[in-house]
């Protein structure tokens, strides 16, 4: 159906493939199918999700790609990169977001090589 309404944000909705897609990050990310997330993390284009003029659908799209990558073995740098884009998006989400604390915290316990970062 998102496919054949296209984008739109009628009723101050943001329906479309855009929107389809964040919500399947969220649901692979929520049930643990890491790569599932990533893969269907492929079809949100990053032009349409600046133009949804939403920064908490960003920030839950790139938050919970980047719980998803964190578990992903081999993908710290991308994990952080999501995390931070996340953050800039809507940092009220991430800085007080217990799943996302949660996230880093678990993530800077595996020690120096997990990718944990400082902040400032």
């Amino acid at each position: 159906m998102a496919a054949r309404t296209g984008e739109t944000k009628a009723w101050h909705l943001n329906f479309g493939p855009t929107n389809v897609g964040i919500h399947q990050v969220s649901l692979n990310t929520d049930l643990r199918l890491h790569g599932g997330a990533v893969t269907a993390s492929s079809g949100v284009q990053a032009e349409a999700l600046s133009a949804m003029q939403a920064p908490g659908r960003k920030a839950a799209f790139n938050a919970d790609l980047g719980r998803s990558l964190a578990r992903a073995h081999g993908k710290g740098a991308e994990a952080v990169t999501q995390l931070l884009e996340a953050e800039r998006a809507a940092p009220q989400r991430v800085q007080f977001g217990q799943t996302w604390l949660r996230t880093g915290q678990g993530w800077c316990l595996k020690g120096p090589r997990s990718g944990c970062w400082q902040r400032g």
